[in-house]
């Protein structure tokens, strides 16, 4: 009897109404298992990672003791659990809320930023050059904890996730708690919310991408060691002081706090510019000779200088113009005599009399050389050098800045202490490029000051950057907002404020645009494989599956969630191909073609015209017909055409 259960439940579970779709996020904890394996197959056995074989592997690069230096704190595991849960939301198109959606290369996205985040992970891993973010400071009164213990299941979760109001707004306090300072867990709560964010930013930034990451006083030090731990101690960069007041304020009873801090990491390679040379620099460079329409104008340096740490290799004569010597025991060059001879070849000394009849030698350092080497763009174009970020950031806009920014755009301000555009756009300069196509990445956008910083940036330079925002449609609390304004939400400033750029830097917007999607559950019916396996329960699903879709759905809603769901990317270029009055979804780029409508000849003979890579339907278009799906398997593994049935 045993034995025949077995056999039903095994012909239940391959039936052809079990889904074809993976409706689950990236998978963080195989996928960094799968690196391991790559890297050190022999650490494994039996498919787990065998941790005395590692360390007989690593020597005394293991550290297996009980007492080491880390950060930790009461909720860390659950943290990485949270992180480790995949999802199976996924983004719907608000194509009226965005702006020319045919060439939009910017992206808004409403949502919790954890679902996000792991919703896009699959198409944005490891492209993202920049990341921003402005998390909340922890001062006492933010409420960011997630309202369930970090214990709680998955189920519970995505049930608080979606608690809204009448309207379908997303009610903060229905998903997040104040952590107050009086909380035991003041500063475990604030790691155990940051920890798995960072986690997948760390995921999506390029291997020469960068992070910065605002914070005040209260989470600085944590947040440092946080951020050792997930981006690596040695790819830390630099943790800016940035002026945010002139004269301080009433932050501190002790003290007039005037700054706050970004830190800033890199995923692995240096990915850090130079910025452009201040005007009053360029200004010393002042001469010209005949390399001044390729290397531009030069400055003198001496070449004398008994600073250096004293060398006998930099101790030589020099002959002058008049045949005396300059007496390399009296001096102390900066650089060798090889050095000296290549230079005095290629016109780059000058020797200079002097009153008392001594002479004076020089070396010329040119505008578009950095370290002797000509500096060009992809165009040839000679480029002037540039100079290295200073740590502190003292003149690059205050907070009066920031609200002077949003007046310009709402004559009104609808958001307390929202960072300077200038200060965005310094930090844009550090590690983007105007001809690189580099993403920016903001997912805790607020007022959207990321976004206006990259659109303004590119009108000054003709960049090709873009952003992806991602902001909480949590509910506005102001009064004075909800009175004078149509906003609902904090999201709903952030995407008006991102319009209103666009409208400013062009109004006919022909060639600008941004995309808005909004998280959603999925729309897709995913096969639960936590049930208890008895027939019963498989019978019960099997049969929830003779359709996998969910009903009400439209075909923008299924082809969005499967263009996500593939890895591709939110701007995806889409053509609408018609078949009769029927519609089909080709990408030209990845060669993708959707369907979601009855099959027909001419859907066949149209698919063989197009011959695209990949032909992706639902199984419900062929109405039980299994002869009809299966000759179609049939043709298509002949044209060479990868099926997908959903």
């Amino acid at each position: 009897m045993a034995k025949k259960k077995d056999n039903n439940i095994s012909n239940l579970l391959t039936t052809k109404y079990k889904p074809h779709i993976d409706g689950n996020s990236f998978n963080t904890k195989e996928s960094i298992l799968q690196k391991l394996k790559e890297i050190i197959p022999a650490a494994f056995t039996e498919g787990k990672i065998d941790i005395y074989q590692l360390k007989q592997l690593l020597g005394e690069a293991v550290n297996t003791e009980n007492e080491r230096y880390q950060l930790n704190w009461p909720g860390k595991n659950d943290a990485y659990k949270i992180l480790q849960t995949q999802t199976t939301a996924t983004l719907m198109p608000n194509n009226e809320n965005g702006i020319n959606w045919d060439v939009a290369k910017h992206v808004f996205i409403e949502g919790e930023n954890l679902e996000v985040l792991k919703v896009i992970q699959k198409s944005y891993y490891g492209k993202v050059k920049m990341i921003y973010i402005d998390p909340p400071y922890n001062t006492g009164s933010d409420s960011f904890v997630y309202a369930d213990k970090y214990a709680d299941t998955k189920e519970n979760y995505l049930k608080k996730t979606k608690q809204k109001d009448d309207e379908g707004n997303l009610i903060k306090e229905g998903i997040f708690k104040k952590n107050n300072k009086e909380n035991g867990q003041f500063h475990s709560n604030w790691l155990s919310m940051m920890l798995p964010r960072l986690y997948i930013a760390r995921n999506l930034l390029k291997e020469d991408g960068i992070i910065f990451i605002s914070i005040g006083e209260n989470e600085q030090a944590n947040l440092k060691l946080l951020s050792d731990e997930i981006f690596g101690e040695e790819n830390f960069v630099a943790q800016f002081i940035w002026r945010k007041k002139a004269g301080g304020g009433n932050d501190s009873d002790d003290i007039a706090v005037e700054h706050e801090y970004i830190l800033c990491y890199k995923k692995n390679l240096n990915g850090i510019y130079k910025l452009p040379l201040e005007a009053k620099t360029i200004e010393n460079y002042k001469y010209a000779d005949e390399k001044v329409n390729v290397n531009g104008k030069y400055l003198l340096k001496d070449l004398n200088d008994p600073s250096l740490s004293d060398s006998a290799g930099l101790h030589y004569d020099i002959t002058c113009p008049d045949g005396s010597t300059l007496k390399g025991s009296d001096n102390q060059w900066k650089c060798n005599y090889a050095t000296f001879q290549k230079r005095l070849l290629d016109n780059r000394i000058v020797f200079t009399p002097q009153k008392n009849g001594i002479w004076k030698c020089y070396y010329k350092t040119y505008l578009n050389e950095e370290k002797g080497i000509l500096k060009i763009d992809k165009n040839g174009k000679p480029l002037p050098k540039g100079r290295n970020p200073n740590s502190i950031l003292y003149d690059i806009g205050l907070n009066k800045s920031g609200n002077d920014d949003l007046k310009k755009i709402f004559t009104y301000k609808p958001f307390d202490y929202p960072k300077p555009v200038k200060l965005m756009k310094h930090l844009l300069q550090m590690c983007t490029s105007n001809d690189a196509n580099d993403l920016v990445l903001d997912f805790f956008a607020g007022s959207g000051t990321i976004g206006q910083a990259v659109l303004e940036q590119n009108s000054v330079d003709n960049g090709n950057r873009k952003f992806i925002c991602v902001q909480l449609n949590e509910q506005i609390k102001e009064e004075a907002i909800l009175k004078n304004t149509h906003y609902k939400t904090i999201a709903d400033i952030t995407i008006d404020r991102i319009k209103k750029v666009i409208n400013t830097i062009e109004p006919d917007k022909k060639t600008i645009g941004v995309r808005v999607f909004n998280l959603t559950k999925t729309n897709f019916k995913i096969w639960n494989n936590t049930l208890n396996k008895t027939v019963e329960a498989l019978t019960k699903q099997t049969e929830n599956f003779v359709e996998t879709t969910m009903p009400n759905t439209s075909a923008q809603q299924y082809l969005w969630e499967l263009i996500v769901k593939n890895g591709f990317s939110l701007t995806t270029k889409v053509e609408v191909l018609n078949v009769g009055k029927v519609p089909l979804y080709y990408l030209p780029k990845e060669k993708y073609l959707y369907n979601f409508n009855n099959y027909t000849n001419a859907l066949f003979k149209k698919i063989v015209e197009i011959k695209p890579a990949c032909f992706v339907t639902l199984d419900a278009i062929f109405k039980g017909n299994d002869s009809q799906k299966t000759n179609l398997i049939i043709a298509l593994e002949q044209l060479n055409i990868t099926f997908k049935c959903i």
